[in-house]
């Protein structure tokens, strides 16, 4: 079953970074949001 959920993550620091990336792993979420104060730093965790 594909997924189609999308969830936003506050704040880009070794937590928010581990859990996307954990949730992608999994396939369990369609589109993920990094949030972060500084824009290099979600830049930089979402590639």
């Amino acid at each position: 079953m594909p997924a189609t959920s999308r969830i936003a993550i506050v704040g880009a620091g070794h937590v928010g970074a581990t859990t996307a990336y954990a949730l992608m792993l999994r396939g369990l979420i369609a589109e993920i949001v990094l949030i972060d104060q500084s824009i290099d730093h979600a830049i930089a965790e979402a590639t």
